[in-house]
């Protein structure tokens, strides 16, 4: 027999028989079962269980103990023994019903556990042996320090039980800690209802035990999971009468299921629009006018993450999905009820889809799914309407069960109080430190940009004017182009190169002014309230595409002294 083990696999071998039989005794095993055993190990419990006459898949990740396991398979037409590594299984695939019964291995219990219990319709019954202290964290109370997020995360679907404590001299070699066989049973109903938000709620719960230390409050205040953004939290803990110096170890799953239900409390709103910056950035009106025609919604945008910060950090959205990974990409696909982006869509009150519905496909998954008020509309208007963007998404009104507000203010994103002190760090690192104007040219696109020669022109004449330094924005594909313009800039120029809209927005607001093409970056100057002159190519469509900021204004960029003119009155605006 194989005796060396392998520490890092956490190999600890059962060798008393009376134990094996109570495994055996406490996972209740009968004939033609389906069971799993997790780390065979040498096969003292594989004997065990096939001589019950049930059907076992034993799974062992050390290539050394195989060739004796698959001795016993060859005599044991119900033995099925799989060389690998349990932690990569798909556990959903199993055929229910499957008993789990285990010596797992120290090292991977803890995950094995946490996989399995998310299927209680697989697996009817779990009896595993497990290191003390990771037992003790499972079937723990509130207000004790084992107590916490695998506590929650287990109890949810199963019941638990601590059934033997087993003192290291059982096994070969001997552990450093005491152990104990558990067993897990699925309860018939969660233990506390939390409908479609059980991804939530868990993410709720681990971020309240990130810190056992500290309070549930500081906890959630240092949260950076984004539904847990713009709330205020002394009033949200207020509100379900938890203490502001208590610890998430006092708060029972009730407790946790009732502070979801304040988080929640709101009209929720999953808004889906994928595509560049200006089509995110133009969704500003259409936000502005949902949160006044919903009582307290709470915006869920799917979209590319980090075009969408600006509005995060304005407070006009409450989340960020990034809707170009799974599960979005169902959307176009017919529905199932099993699917996760069924699981998703049925958190929202209210869906908006900006996607040419090809078949109706998504309007057909939408109605199946039980949204009830959704509205799916073309990204963009037809070339020969008149319509701006950020006027035709708010078409959506026309489906959905509330009206627009009449309310047609022009839009100003605020400044968060973080974007502020990350945005003043960077603008000193780039030596920011007098006036500036900033400036894009674009993309380099002759069709949608001025040329550079004639940018130069233009920002000479208001650089002058002003005595401004000029800071050149380059984004990630603007290298070419903007190399173009520090080849012919007559002066020191500032380079501006960050990866976040969130952080450049700082900047942007700070400048006196703001010069660049028909660009996402454009918008965003003009969103943030910055003067901001926008030059249109011939072939670019301002009707549909002009920035809509209070303090901005396009032009064509023919007449260099004209564009100048319109600056001038930009600046002195109010």
């Amino acid at each position: 027999m194989y005796k060396k083990t392998i520490k890092k696999l956490g190999q600890h071998f059962l060798n008393d028989e009376s134990l094996l039989h109570e495994i055996c005794y406490f996972g209740d095993v009968k004939q033609e079962e389906i069971i799993l055993e997790i780390g065979a190990g040498e096969g003292a419990l594989t004997k065990k269980l096939i001589q019950t006459g049930a059907k076992v898949k034993a799974i062992e990740i050390d290539n050394k103990l195989i060739p004796n396991l698959k001795k016993l398979e060859d005599r044991w037409p119900n033995l099925e023994i799989v060389s690998g590594d349990a932690t990569k299984l798909n556990f959903k695939d199993f055929s229910p019903p499957t008993k789990i019964i285990s010596n797992l291995p120290y090292q991977i219990g803890t995950k094995i556990i946490s996989e399995v219990c998310k299927y209680p319709e697989v697996f009817n019954l779990i009896v595993v042996m497990v290191q003390l202290e990771v037992a003790n964290r499972i079937t723990a109370k509130p207000g004790g320090k084992e107590y916490g997020s695998l506590t929650l995360w287990t109890q949810h679907r199963f019941e638990n039980k601590l059934l033997k404590v087993v003192p290291p001299e059982m096994f070969s070699p001997p552990p450093k800690v005491e152990s104990a066989i558990i067993r897990l049973k699925p309860r018939k109903t969660p233990l506390v209802k939390i409908s479609n938000y059980e991804d939530i709620y868990f993410k709720l719960i681990k971020a309240s035990f990130a810190h056992r230390r500290k309070t549930l409050l500081n906890n959630l205040k240092n949260s950076n999971l984004s539904f847990l953004t713009n709330l205020n939290f002394e009033e949200l803990l207020e509100s379900v009468d938890i203490a502001k110096n208590l610890r998430a170890e006092v708060l029972t799953a009730e407790d946790f299921a009732i502070l979801l239900k304040m988080i929640k409390n709101k009209h929720s709103i999953y808004l889906h629009r994928v595509g560049a910056i200006g089509d995110t950035l133009l969704t500003s009106n259409l936000l502005v006018h949902l949160k006044s025609c919903y009582k307290e919604p709470r915006i869920s945008m799917g979209t590319i993450p980090n075009y969408a910060l600006p509005l995060l950090k304005s407070g006009l959205i409450s989340e960020i999905i990034d809707a170009t990974r799974v599960p979005y990409h169902f959307l176009e696909t017919p529905y199932s009820i099993q699917d996760a982006l069924t699981r998703e869509l049925q958190k929202y009150d209210t869906v908006i889809i900006f996607k040419k519905d090809k078949n109706q496909i998504i309007k057909n998954r939408l109605k199946k799914t039980g949204i009830q008020d959704f509205a799916i509309e073309s990204p963009f208007p037809p070339e020969s309407s008149n319509i701006h963007v950020s006027k035709w998404v708010e078409r959506v009104f026309k489906q959905l069960k509330h009206k627009k507000n009449k309310n047609d203010k022009p839009i100003k994103l605020s400044i968060s109080k973080e974007t502020s002190i990350s945005s003043a760090s960077a603008r000193k690192k780039l030596r920011l430190n007098s006036p500036y104007l900033a400036l894009h040219p674009g993309s380099g696109s002759k069709k949608k940009c001025a040329p550079i020669k004639k940018i130069i022109k233009i920002a000479k004449e208001i650089v002058d004017s002003y005595n401004l330094k000029v800071a050149l924005i380059e984004g990630v594909a603007d290298k070419t182009i903007c190399d173009e313009f520090r080849k012919n800039w007559p002066s020191k120029i500032i380079n501006v190169k960050v990866n976040s809209l969130d952080i450049l927005a700082g900047i942007l607001v700070k400048a006196e002014g703001f010069l660049g093409c028909d660009s996402g970056i454009s918008h965003l100057s003009s969103l943030y309230g910055v003067p901001s002159l926008v030059l249109f190519g011939p072939y670019s469509n301002p009707i549909h595409w002009h920035p809509i900021g209070m303090r901005s204004e396009w032009t064509y960029w023919n007449n260099v002294n004209d564009c100048k003119i319109i600056f001038e009155r930009l600046i002195k605006k109010n």
